[in-house]
């Protein structure tokens, strides 16, 4: 990470955008800011969120002075900067002016829920000045290798074996250090082997399929491929991440046509929360939108199980296309 290592050699930038959704990570990038602040010495850390106290609020802190005089560094937290934010249009004019003009007082970092931002906005092409690091870690190696770098006192109480079949389980680095966290706890100091993450974590494939369903659903092609590698690795077919993605469209269907009660539940014999929540993901979805899944879906099974295609190229060739559909119905909303 260059940024770390300009950090770490005393060299600080005046704005800082982070990319992803990995709470531990990002903490990690920001603390490390906050200690290597100009002017020695840590810094003042304000978090703002863009859906509370937005841009306004943000600028007007750093551009406000401590009262002693220490350096201040800005978290503004889920700005809407990818191509499928649905946040609308928003005037970003101030941050512009901003980064064109940074304080001298202050440092902005700026988290972006997405992979990459949108090329097309004005405001990317100025952050490209400064640093921009993606905070999504993907791979079972990597993983754990982020982890054992924030958290290393964490990490020793686990054999290595044991802590490798955690990082297997877990789909961010964040959740890989709650679980070691409530193991260590549970534990009482003794070391944990992978005995014993194997009985008391769930295996990736219960929560890893749902994430990555969930990646699909909302057009993150690359999570979603990152996911579905990591539970290929893990004992996962591609014919059943192809299957389960199927059916959750088709929930998402019935639901939007019938309802989501318990009775269409017990119709459709499906578990009533399972329903619940394709009529929820449903909601995101217009119907002449879902038809045009359903038959990607569908045709998609159809070449695998006639022997066409492969299962593995098949389902990326979907991802890519429910990524691309999805994104395409973002742009029309905010054109619109």
């Amino acid at each position: 990470m260059d940024a770390l290592a300009r950090l770490q050699a005393g060299k600080h930038d005046p704005i800082y955008t982070l990319l992803g959704t990995d709470g531990a990570v990002l903490n990690y990038f920001v603390s490390r800011v906050v200690q290597a602040a100009p002017g020695g010495g840590a810094a003042l850390r304000q978090d703002v969120y863009f859906d509370e106290g937005g841009v306004e609020e943000a600028l007007y802190t750093a551009f406000s002075p401590s009262l002693f005089g220490d350096h201040t560094v800005v978290f503004l937290r889920r700005v809407p900067l990818q191509s499928s934010s649905g946040k609308g249009k928003w005037d970003s004019t101030s941050l512009e002016d901003y980064v064109e003009n940074p304080s001298t007082c202050a440092t902005l970092v700026l988290q972006v829920d997405a992979e990459k931002l949108d090329e097309r906005k004005k405001l990317t092409k100025l952050l490209k000045k400064y640093p921009i690091l993606t905070c999504h870690v993907e791979g079972t190696e990597d993983r754990l290798s982020v982890a054992k770098v924030i958290h290393p006192e964490l990490i020793q109480a686990f054999t290595e074996a044991a802590v490798v079949e955690l990082a297997k389980r877990c789909t961010s680095v964040t959740a890989l250090l709650n679980e070691a966290e409530k193991l260590r706890t549970r534990m009482a100091g003794a070391t944990v082997d992978d005995a014993v993450v194997r009985e008391m974590v769930v295996d990736l494939p219960e929560d890893g399929i749902f994430d990555f369903v969930q990646r699909v659903l909302h057009g993150e092609v690359g999570r979603a491929l990152s996911t579905r590698l990591d539970l290929i690795q893990s004992g996962t077919d591609d014919m059943v991440l192809l299957a389960m993605l199927a059916r959750h469209f088709r929930l998402m269907w019935h639901a939007k046509q019938s309802g989501a009660g318990k009775e269409e539940a017990k119709a459709l014999g499906v578990h009533p929360y399972a329903l619940k929540r394709a009529a929820e993901d449903a909601s995101a979805w217009p119907s002449g939108l879902m038809e045009k899944a359903l038959i990607l879906c569908a045709d998609t099974e159809f070449r695998v199980k006639s022997g066409r295609w492969h299962g593995e190229h098949a389902l990326e060739w979907l991802i890519a296309c429910l990524g691309t559909l999805k994104r395409s119905s973002s742009r029309r909303n905010r054109a619109q």
